[in-house]
């Protein structure tokens, strides 16, 4: 049903075009023919019914593959803001200690593929819309469930994948801004700060949220290992430059976590490890 009336607003659309020309813009009357269709996928792609999420999700993202190229950058700005990036909103209500939850692995997941999927397949109508789309996967990345930083990096790496030769330098500079605003968020814990954070936790606990962000950390540390060695050719010599630095400091924190680990006692030398 939700196809129908996607094909009936490009259908209507489509009649009052100009000659020669098929395209949606963010004008009013379009807008209201395409936003019921997608906003009520939305809202239907959070059903407590996985197969009805599922669907509604599959739906949403097969109409916009079929009618993306005809979407000005306009139109598609009001369609991520106010469709495809709410889809994300319940990544903030995922604590740490949850995992890989049924909603991260059926729902979240699968959308951000389809959503990196759009990205790729309308980069030049989409272009503007890139650094929002970073903070969200750096939001992801700095994230301290696994899973969910995860889904950030793999999500970053496919992106490159398919359009790294696309990116202006300012795109770059984006990309190496996030970057660098999550590794400082990934920064090793000191020993108040676990402290504070693991207050009441028995060892046992302790030791997986030490666990759990070093595995992030290292999920980080990789991405950015890939960046230089892939693409070095795209990156222009600061951006290289910027991310080589980020490395190095990395490796000079865990040197100097390792020397202070070593006169540590117990778990007192486990903060520097988170």
């Amino acid at each position: 049903a939700a196809a129908a009336a996607a094909a009936s607003a490009a259908a209507a659309a489509g009649a009052t075009a100009a000659a020669g020309e098929f395209r949606f813009t963010e004008s009013e009357q379009h807008v209201r023919l395409w936003f019921p269709v997608l906003t009520g996928l939305n809202r239907i792609s959070v059903d407590q019914r996985l197969e009805i999420r599922s669907r509604a999700l599959d739906t949403l993202f097969e109409v916009l593959q079929t009618y993306g190229a005809s979407f000005s950058p306009g139109l598609w700005e009001l369609v991520f803001h106010g469709v495809l990036f709410p889809l994300f909103d319940d990544i903030r209500h995922v604590d740490e200690e949850q995992g890989e939850t049924e909603w991260l692995r059926t729902s979240c997941e699968p959308a951000m593929r389809k959503l990196n999927r759009l990205f790729t397949s309308f980069f030049p109508s989409l272009a503007q819309l890139l650094p929002a789309f970073l903070q969200l996967l750096g939001g992801c990345i700095a994230h301290q469930n696994e899973a969910v930083a995860h889904i950030g990096v793999q999500s970053i790496m496919a992106l490159l994948a398919e359009r790294a030769s696309s990116l202006s330098d300012e795109m770059w500079d984006s990309l190496c801004s996030v970057i660098s605003s999550v590794f400082e968020q990934a920064s090793p814990l000191s020993d108040s700060a676990l402290a504070e954070a693991s207050e009441g936790l028995d060892v046992e606990e302790r030791l997986r949220i030490v666990g759990t962000r070093h595995r992030v950390r290292m999920l980080l540390l990789k991405l950015v290992q890939d960046m230089c060695a892939e693409h070095s050719q795209s990156l222009g010599t600061e951006q290289l430059n910027h991310l080589l630095n980020l490395l190095g400091k990395a490796h000079s924190n865990a040197l100097g976590c390792s020397l202070e680990r070593s006169g540590g006692k117990g778990l007192e030398g486990l903060g520097q490890l988170g």
